[in-house]
């Protein structure tokens, strides 16, 4: 037989097995019940016959005659090629490492017995295999068919597969098909599959068909094995793509899938099961680069530690499993939901996304979880975090679920809502956009905002709350906190942060909110806060009603420091408390400005409680003129006003008048309120036209006696005596009554005014200014000498030139009496332009001449209620340009005539600093005529008078408190008088001293001065006598020297009084 069957495997073209049930044994190996196995495989040049048995029992012949995978078996360390087609698989011994290349073209199928098409057992040195053709395990059976399988063994080295070609295993069966199957172990061996561009490996079942497959006891042993996958092709299962491990194992593997490799367009394709199923322990790994393709789910079943780092593109959801697992988002899409995680068994996962899109929701389940999110896309919500950091990206909605919750945002955008669970939750905004509302319910929470915007509500439960709002941000909506004693703190805020719409609301409790240089308008919906502070710098402007205090409360407290502004002008408005009949407490160390908004003195701040002022500030607006005036208000209702608050007043066009009753009301008190003798004063002067204003506590009427009223007069019952004023911005020394004087004025009786200081100052100008320009004129022999010094003829024969001074006390009467004491200091020089000597004896002189003067002194008159008083300084310059014309008879009478233009320069100052400007001209123009007569003896007695007439003009001017002008006026001045000369020698050189004595007169008529509309009147009608003496010394034929001093006084009930002097030369060439 045997025989016959060698002919015929020789004869025939094929081949063909004959198998013999019975004890299986194959290639030596013991494969069940088949007879034992002796027999070799022969080859011919037709095909292949292998003995399987002695005796003859089974035969195998392969049709047509194939290639086969040798050496086989191979030796330790082999390299096995594998050419045409193996249709029985190839098996390598356990812990033999071996090298398998499988050609281009060639084709490896699985062993009929097994289903597996190549197997390794693993070793130390591990194993290699390149497909660079077929790997195909099919059939119809109800077991399992495998590709590649990684069995067991003892070694720990890696074995490597690299697919080129095809891997692929099929069951069309009820059983499974793995393309790649990685069987159990006990050594922390390394298994690397690399999947090339345009390889496929692929799993089809219909029981179940899985790609690459890890059984759970892939790990099983103390030591944990590896396996990395690089694909760069395609990865499929009609169940799962990859699937590790399908129950517990007792050591923790580690895998790693690389999807996308070398920028290739690579696939990881799930079914019915999901892309990618992990399952046991261990850390896995799953990089899904930009060109890689998921599609299906990645699920973790067991307790493996699941990192995925994402720049590709997953369709299908992700479930991460209850351990600590990983999720990176660099780039690409997820078209699905991340879960990772749920329950308190869940380990700390970590979320990061830098970039790409997940179309879906991120859930991190019930751990203490972290998520930070730099860029990308996410449609749905990042629910169950609980420290979440947003720096860029979009997310839909952030629900954080455990407790003690953190969200930290510098930039990015939350489209709707953030949620957070009930106890101590903190966010911090530096930055981005959360389109809806932050609610953090009950617990101690904290809200950290320094830039960025939130379009909803900040809302918090129970709990005591803190909101820190410093340097930036916009909270457009606001915040509602919740019961409990919250505190708000507001630093380097503007309206610009805290926009108009947002309602800051401290909510149920004792809350606190604190501004530190913060500003903001629109107090209505500042609510529930007991105790509202405004600090450095803070401004708080009012448009409607301020309410403190909350309904379990009742009221509250706003405190000012000292460097902080209330402006409540622009309307009606009030500080109330939450519950009518309490009582408000301000506390103002600051300033309560009623100045801003339209220029209109009809803004009210109405205190529902009491006012205590701490060296406080109030600005009111008032319109200056008589007690119908109107004017801002501070109105004190039911509560007690104290402390000290100086009231500054700006004069809104008010023209200054007489104030005859009460006054201007600038301080109210209603429903039984009181005030303080000392609590408020003038924090600088109060004036407009001519008037000051003095503020007084009480009215004439009975139940005006809290108020508080500006006067511009001083009634007579009142022993109010206003003091000299300080400088400006000082504080007033006009002071209130005294606590123990009477405090109603009585309607009857004469009412004594209170002009302004700057009154009597300016009043004074003109006068002084016609003193200067007299001093300056002087008189012919106060210029000249004597008449016997002209001498030379012809064109500029003669230069002239003095100097002269006096101290001068001046008072005149009027509305303000004004006062002046100084001096007048100046110099002349002049030039007789032509002289001519007639042969009839007479002379001309015709010249001309430049002086200046300067008058300067101090001012006294009424002022503040007060005669005499001090009122400031005068200072004015002259500079004057004229031109004379003398004649001399022949036995000595002199006709002399004078024209002259000063030009002015003057500061009016008061004594508290208020300064205006005095410029102007005055002209002048004088005839002055001699006659002597010789008595005997060398004495001359020379009869004397003089016209002077002035015209002074002053440019309008004005001051802090009103626009002042001088009409221009003209005033006439005589002088008679005599002079007694005598003559003596001193050597050759002949000294005449002589003595004079004068009577001057101002003729009647006055000065008018308008501070705005009030005239003041200053009379200038005065006498005045004066005496003295003087010399001329003819020194040489050319040169000339005379001096002069004099005393004057007054003849009338107005005071005059002045001494002065003047030396001069004459020089004639």
């Amino acid at each position: 037989m045997w025989r016959r069957l060698r002919r015929f495997f020789r004869s025939t073209k094929c081949s063909t097995r004959f198998i013999i049930p019975g004890p299986r044994y194959k290639r030596g190996v013991h494969m069940g019940r088949w007879l034992r196995a002796t027999g070799a495989r022969r080859n011919s040049a037709h095909g292949s016959v292998s003995t399987l048995v002695s005796g003859l029992v089974g035969l195998f012949a392969a049709l047509p005659a194939q290639a086969q995978c040798t050496p086989d078996p191979p030796g330790f360390g082999a390299t096995v090629t594998c050419s045409g087609t193996d249709v029985d698989g190839f098996a390598a011994p356990a812990n033999t490492p071996v090298t398998i290349n499988v050609a281009p073209g060639a084709t490896v199928q699985q062993a009929p017995a097994t289903g597996q098409a190549i197997t390794f057992g693993l070793n130390t040195a591990g194993n290699l295999l390149n497909n660079n053709g077929s790997i195909i395990s099919s059939g119809n059976a109800a077991g399992t068919f495998t590709g590649v399988t990684f069995s067991s063994g003892t070694g720990a080295g890696t074995s490597i597969l690299n697919n080129f070609g095809i891997l692929s295993a099929t069951n069309a069966g009820a059983g499974n098909a793995l393309a790649v199957s990685l069987l159990q172990g006990n050594a922390a061996s390394t298994i690397q599959i690399v999947n090339a561009t345009g390889a496929t490996i692929v799993g089809t079942a219909t029981g179940g068909g899985t790609g690459v497959g890890v059984n759970q006891n892939f790990a099983a042993g103390a030591t944990a094995r590896a396996l990395v996958i690089d694909n760069s092709g395609i990865i499929r299962g009609t169940t799962n793509g990859v699937a590790a491990g399908t129950g517990a194992s007792s050591a923790a593997q580690t895998i790693t899938i690389n999807n996308g490799v070398g920028g290739a367009a690579a696939q990881i394709n799930g079914g019915t099961g999901a892309a990618i199923t992990f399952a046991g322990n261990g850390l896995n790994t799953v990089n899904n680069l930009a060109t890689g393709t998921i599609n299906g789910n990645i699920v973790s079943t067991g307790n493996a530690s699941i990192v995925i780092d994402n720049s590709g593109t997953i369709n299908g959801n992700i479930n991460q499993g209850n351990s600590a697992d990983t999720f990176i988002m660099r780039g690409g899409v997820v078209n699905g939901t991340l879960d990772q995680g749920s329950g308190l068994g869940d380990g700390v996962d970590r979320f990061t996304m830098t970039g790409g899109t997940i179309n879906g929701t991120v859930n991190q389940g019930g751990e203490l979880d972290f998520a930070t999110v730099s860029g990308g896309v996410i449609t749905g919500g990042l629910n169950e975090g609980d420290f979440v950091t947003v720096t860029g990206g979009q997310i839909g909605s952030i629900d954080m679920t455990l407790a003690n919750n953190v969200l930290t945002m510098s930039g990015g955008l939350v489209v709707t809502n953030v949620l957070a669970a009930q106890n101590n939750d903190t966010l911090n905004l530096s930055g981005g956009r959360i389109g809806g509302f932050v609610n953090f319910g009950n617990g101690n929470n904290v809200f950290n905002i320094t830039g960025g915007s939130v379009g909803g509500f900040l809302l918090s439960g129970t709990g005591t709350d803190t909101v820190n709002w410093s340097g930036g941000g916009v909270l457009e909506s606001g915040f509602r906190l919740g019961a409990g004693n919250d505190l708000a703190i507001f630093t380097g805020l503007t309206a610009a942060h805290i926009v108009p719409a947002a309602v800051i609301d401290g909510g149920p409790g004792i809350d606190r909110l604190t501004w530190n240089n913060t500003s903001a308008t629109g107090v209505a919906r500042f609510t529930n806060w007991e105790l509202f502070e405004l600090t450095n710098n803070s401004q708080l402007t009012f448009a409607s009603t301020l309410t403190l205090g909350d309904a379990g409360t009742g009221t509250g407290t706003l405190s000012i420091d000292a460097t902080s502004t209330v402006f409540a002008g622009n309307g009606v408005h009030a500080i109330a408390p939450f519950t009518p009949g309490q009582l408000v407490t301000v506390n103002n160390a600051g300033t309560i400005d009623l100045t801003n908004g339209p220029a209109a003195a009809s803004d009210s701040l109405m205190i529902i409680g009491n006012y205590a002022g701490q060296n406080a500030r109030m600005r009111l607006q008032t319109v200056l003129g008589d007690s119908a005036s109107p004017s801002d208000q501070l109105i004190i209702s039911g509560g007690l006003a104290s402390g000290q608050t100086g009231i500054t007043v700006v004069n809104l066009g008010g023209t200054g008048a007489l104030t005859f009753g009460s006054g201007i009301k600038v301080v109210d008190t209603l429903n039984g309120a009181t005030t303080a003798a000392g609590a408020f004063s003038q924090a600088g002067p109060i004036a407009a036209g001519a008037f000051e204003y003095a503020l007084y506590r009480g009215g004439i009427a009975a139940g005006t006696e809290q108020n508080w009223y500006l006067r511009s007069t001083l009634p007579p019952p009142t022993t109010v005596v206003p003091q000299p004023q300080l400088a400006v911005g000082a504080e007033s020394a006009i002071l209130a009554p005294s606590p123990g004087a009477p405090t109603i004025a009585t309607p009857d009786g004469p009412v004594v005014a209170l002009y302004r200081p700057e009154v009597a100052t300016n009043a004074l100008t003109s006068a002084t200014a016609r003193m200067v320009a007299l001093s300056t004129l002087g008189t012919f022999h106060e210029r000249q000498g004597d008449q016997d010094l002209l001498r030379g003829t012809g064109i500029a024969s003669a230069g002239w030139g003095r100097i002269f001074g006096q101290q001068r006390e001046q008072r005149f009467s009027g509305d303000v009496s004004p006062e002046f004491k100084g001096s007048i200091i100046g110099l002349q020089t002049g030039l007789d332009l032509y002289g001519i000597d007639w042969p009839s004896g007479h002379r001309d002189r015709f010249g001309a001449f430049f002086g200046y003067g300067r008058a300067e002194g101090d001012v006294r008159g009424f002022a503040l209620g007060q005669l005499r008083a001090s009122t400031g300084k005068l200072g004015l310059n002259s500079y004057s340009l004229g031109a004379y014309w003398t004649h001399i008879g022949p036995a000595g009478w002199y006709l002399d005539t004078v024209l002259m233009n000063s030009w002015l320069d003057g500061t009016p100052r008061s004594d508290r600093g208020i300064r205006s400007e005095a410029d102007g001209t005055v002209f002048t123009g004088s005839l002055e005529a001699g006659y002597p007569i010789a008595l005997g003896g060398g004495f001359v007695l020379e009869p004397q008078g003089q016209l002077i007439w002035q015209r002074t003009s002053l440019d309008r001017t004005r001051d802090l408190f009103s626009a002042i002008s001088q009409d221009s006026s003209d005033a006439l001045t005589g002088r008679i008088g005599a002079r007694l000369r005598g003559s003596l020698l001193w050597g050759t050189t002949e000294i005449r001293p002589y003595l004079t004595a004068n009577l001057w007169r101002s003729f009647g008529g006055s000065d008018k001065t308008l501070f705005d509309t009030n005239l003041i009147t200053t009379q200038r009608g005065a006498t005045a006598f004066e005496i003295g003496g003087g010399v001329t010394a003819q020194v040489t034929p050319a040169v000339s020297l005379y001096a002069k001093a004099s005393y004057l006084t007054n003849a009338d009930s107005n005071r005059s009084r002045g001494f002065g002097g003047n030396l001069g030369l004459r020089v004639t060439w």
